[in-house]
């Protein structure tokens, strides 16, 4: 029986996820982005997906993840942002970089070829496709992005 408290329902469901999976501490929690007007996250937790996403916002998608990654107990999180879409991508990683510690880190990935997979897979719905690309930007491997405040402190 899982006895758990909370106001929001994403906590619960997560919580019941870890139990499970038998996890109470992940290795390695990494979220995908696949940035755009619609922003899909995917979160992979020792490579088995946790939860799909999406969002129209930057600032709510930024706040998403950064509580989503506050509650996940992983002694490494990384997130992975795709490399298209200029300017939304660039809008959310300005936004994590000042919202999320030092400690979690920001990676750039290739985006060559996901949409199309996912657009094999999930042809009716927008948000979904986003976030199914968001899964194979999560599994690829990425290029660490310099933090801005971690810059400054040097």
């Amino acid at each position: 029986m899982l006895l758990y408290e909370s106001e929001d329902p994403s906590e619960v469901v997560n919580q019941a996820v870890r139990i499970l999976l038998g996890k109470h501490q992940f290795d390695q929690v990494i979220v995908g982005v696949d940035p755009g007007k619609t922003y899909g996250i995917a979160v992979i937790g020792d490579e088995k997906n946790l939860e799909m996403t999406s969002f129209n916002n930057a600032e709510i998608a930024a706040t998403w993840i950064s509580n989503i990654l506050t509650k996940i107990n992983a002694v490494r999180k990384i997130v992975r942002i795709g490399d298209g879409a200029g300017p939304h991508r660039g809008r959310l990683l300005s936004i994590l970089d000042q919202q999320l510690p030092l400690g979690i880190a920001l990676e750039s990935v290739s985006e060559r070829g996901t949409t199309r997979l996912a657009k094999e897979i999930l042809t009716y719905r927008r948000g979904l496709r986003d976030a199914a690309s968001a899964v194979k930007i999560a599994m690829r491997s990425g290029q660490r992005i310099e933090r801005g405040r971690h810059a400054k402190n040097h």
